[in-house]
């Protein structure tokens, strides 16, 4: 098999766990009554990033 579409295989398949992961984390803190939204763009000092998850507790953002 082409070794570019190996890598491409094996690439697909670390984001779909990583995406899996990401996804049972945020059902994990959303049944502990958080809220949480995946996906998130926010500006930072080193420029735009987006962040896999974004939680909130009574209003109040954690990970800022």
């Amino acid at each position: 098999m082409n070794r570019q579409i190996v890598q491409t295989v094996r690439l697909r398949g670390k984001i779909a766990s990583g995406n899996l992961f990401r996804d049972q984390l945020a059902d994990a803190l959303r049944a502990e009554g958080r809220t949480v939204y995946a996906e998130v763009f926010k500006s930072t000092s080193f420029g735009g990033r987006y962040m896999d998850l974004d939680v909130w507790h009574n209003g109040v953002n954690l990970g800022e």
